[in-house]
Parts: C-alpha cells; sequence; structure tokens
C-alpha cells in the first residue's frame, strides 16, 4: 500500500469539503496536498502533473492572498468572505488561449524530454487544472464545470496509471462537482442578499404580521443572537422551527401548547394601553438591547402595518439603531443629518415627519421640505450610500 498516496487522498478530501463549503481555508489544503503528490505524481511517470503540484503551491498563496485581501468589512465587528460571482464574459476567450496555448507546450515537453506514456491526457489535465485554480482564486462559479472535466479525465488517467486511491478520489470528486456548483449557486445569493444593513443587530424583535419569506431577511432571524416574539407572533416562530429567547404579551394568542411549554419565557403585561409591538420594544428597552431588528412588522391588516410603520418614529430614541425589515425593503427612522448604505439605482423613498431644509448628496433627485407622504417617493441611489441634510424627524425606505 502506498501511505505517501493514501495521506494525499485524505488531504484531497479535506480540501473538497473545503471547496464545497468556500472557506478561505481550503488553500491550505491547497498547500499540503501538492506537496504531498509532487511525490507520488514524479513516481509514476505523471511528469506534467508533477509539474502542475509546483505550480499548485504558489497558485494557492496567490489564491489565498486574492480571497483574505476580497474580504468585505461588514461592519467594525464583523468582515465577510469574499464574494462569490460569475466569470465575466470577457475572460472566457483568454483563458480558452491560456489552456489551448499551454496543452500544447506541456505535451511537446512531455513528448521531447520525457517518459510520459500519456503526454496529451497528462497536458489535457494540467493545462484544464491551470485554468480550473485560477478561476478558483478569483472565486467564479464556473470553475466547478472545469474541474468537472479534469476529475473526469483524471479518474481514468489514474486507473490506467493504477493510482487507484487517487483514481477513487477525482471519481468522487466528479460527482461531488453537482453538489459544489449548487453549494455555491445558493452561497452566491446570500452572498448577493441586499439586506445590507450598517450595524450587528443584537437582537431582533418578531411582530404577528406576515412572517418573513425572503431568504436573507430570514437568514437575519436565524442569526440573530437574541430572539423577542410579539405574543402571537411565537406560534409562527415555532412552526419554523425557532424557539424565541423572550415572548412578550398578555399570552392569549399563544397556543395552549406553547403557552404551557412556553411559560418560562413568557413575559406578560396585562395592560391594553399599548400593543404587543410597543411593549416588547419596551421590554428590549428595559434589558439593554442597543440595535434592534424589527421583523413580520407589516402584511396582514393594513391598519397594523401603517400603525407599526409610525411606531417606528416614536421608539427611535430608545435605542443606538432601530429598523424594520420586510421582504421587500428596509425603513430606517432618522433625525437630523444622516448617511445610509446602498446598492447604485436602488429605489428610496422618503416620509417626512416635520424636517426642515432638506437636501441630499448621492440621490437622483433632488428633494426638499416634503409636506405629503407621497411625494418623497421613488427617489434612486446613484451609489454606495447617500445623505440628507436636514433638522428633524424623517423615515426613509430602501426598496430591495
Amino acid at each position: 500500500m502506498d501511505y505517501l498516496e493514501l495521506l494525499g487522498t485524505v488531504v484531497g478530501l479535506v480540501y473538497l469539503w473545503l471547496e464545497y463549503r468556500a472557506s478561505i481555508y481550503l488553500w491550505a489544503a491547497t498547500i499540503v496536498m501538492p506537496a504531498i503528490y509532487i511525490f507520488v505524481y514524479y513516481r509514476a511517470g505523471l511528469y506534467a502533473d508533477f509539474g502542475i503540484n509546483i505550480y499548485y503551491l504558489v497558485a494557492a498563496v496567490y489564491g489565498w492572498a486574492v480571497w483574505w485581501r476580497g474580504r468585505r468589512r461588514v461592519s467594525a465587528q464583523v468582515a465577510a468572505e469574499m464574494p462569490i460571482t460569475h466569470m465575466p464574459l470577457r475572460y472566457y476567450l483568454p483563458l480558452a488561449v491560456v489552456g489551448a496555448v499551454s496543452l500544447l507546450v506541456i505535451a511537446w515537453i512531455l513528448i521531447r524530454f520525457t517518459d510520459s506514456t500519456v503526454p496529451w491526457a497528462d497536458s489535457f489535465t494540467t493545462a484544464l487544472s491551470m485554468v480550473a485554480l485560477w478561476m478558483l482564486a478569483r472565486k467564479y462559479i464556473e470553475q466547478w464545470w472545469v474541474w468537472a472535466v479534469v476529475d473526469a479525465v483524471s479518474c481514468v488517467l489514474y486507473v490506467y496509471k493504477e493510482l487507484y486511491f487517487t483514481s477513487a478520489l477525482y471519481g468522487l470528486y466528479t460527482v461531488i462537482v453537482v453538489f459544489g456548483y449548487y453549494k455555491w449557486k445558493r452561497l452566491m445569493q446570500v452572498d448577493a442578499c441586499p439586506v445590507s444593513l450598517p450595524f450587528v443587530p443584537d437582537a431582533v424583535l418578531l411582530a404577528d404580521g406576515d412572517y418573513p419569506t425572503h431568504p436573507c431577511v430570514v437568514s437575519l432571524l436565524k442569526s440573530s443572537p437574541y430572539v423577542v416574539c410579539c405574543d402571537g407572533a411565537a406560534n409562527a416562530y415555532t412552526d419554523h422551527g425557532g424557539t424565541p429567547d423572550k415572548v412578550v404579551g398578555d399570552g392569549d394568542s399563544l397556543r395552549p401548547v406553547l403557552r404551557a411549554r412556553l411559560a418560562d419565557r413568557l413575559h406578560r403585561v396585562a395592560e391594553q394601553e399599548t400593543n404587543d409591538l410597543t411593549k416588547a420594544v419596551l421590554y428590549l428597552e428595559a434589558q439593554g438591547f442597543r440595535n434592534v431588528v424589527i421583523l413580520g412588522a407589516t402584511g396582514k391588516r393594513e391598519d397594523h402595518t401603517l400603525g407599526n410603520v409610525s411606531l417606528l418614529m416614536e421608539h427611535r430614541t430608545r435605542f443606538e439603531r432601530l429598523v424594520m425589515v420586510t421582504d421587500y425593503g428596509i425603513f430606517y427612522p432618522a433625525c437630523d443629518t444622516a448617511t445610509f448604505p446602498a446598492t447604485p439605482g436602488q429605489q428610496v423613498s422618503l416620509f417626512n415627519f416635520g424636517a426642515t431644509g432638506m437636501r441630499s448628496e448621492g440621490l437622483a433627485y433632488p428633494i426638499r421640505d416634503f409636506h405629503r407622504w407621497w411625494e418623497g417617493t421613488l427617489n434612486e441611489a446613484e451609489g454606495d450610500s447617500f445623505t440628507i441634510h436636514c433638522r428633524g424627524e424623517y423615515l426613509v425606505y430602501l426598496a430591495f
């Protein structure tokens, strides 16, 4: 048994798992694995593969640097990984030319200077691997299909060379490519998520309106470190597999079985002068939470939607940051001059609550001291942010 080949296979499986997860640490495995296979391929007479693994060592350092440099700063505390994207069309022809030229050059070297018995197959997988690794370094999702061709051909080639562990590994790679592609596709949708908050929420307040369905909003709810449900909202939240940290209200809207199960998490407020959303906001304020996102506050009854949006303005000063996120956009209550994150072309609406001297930077259309709610709707962001200059309160809505 070739224990070196077996070790390389094990490291290759770790690499495959890390690549599937789009983890930056796949590059560590990409450094270890070629260091092992340099010896395996040389002994097997696969000289092109021997050479490509030297290239892999150098390319792994490059790929790690590119992924690390591409990490986006989401906040002062959190950095997101470099996003997965589609490869721009302008790269297809140059990469095809590079692949073809590399194939011919490598084949010529193998035929002229080595005793390789499979120069063309070896050159083909080597040249295509060079292209695929560059695509992986740039985090282009199409790299999976290039690797699919490399893996399928390599699987057959390594059987011919009696490298059975390595052949089985590449056979597994060929199957996993499909799963990896769709995994990256889902991750790419998350990377493109329109929910871009300028802060990290320390609590989510779930109201009893329409339950969130947008994948990014659902992700925001699932990732919250603390979830408070307004009474009846706990029914939907538990139906979707969650367990609230606290339920605020009189408990009458809870199913009896949940009322018993969540008895230790129920914060009862019997008075009827305020609605459940206000009760939950007051609870979060009393517990010292400073950055809060409200979900599920729209839909169902229109009067509740209008009431909840207006309450957003009333409760704004209770927290450092308070926003309301729906399946369609984000409400930001604001006062005086403020800057808001956006994407170029994003639709923006402004609702004036008595502010004066209103003007903007970074919006497509000029603003003024609007006196009717509809007058400030349907504006558009020109860049990654925009600023509203004024004195007084107003509400900003950014559509996804």
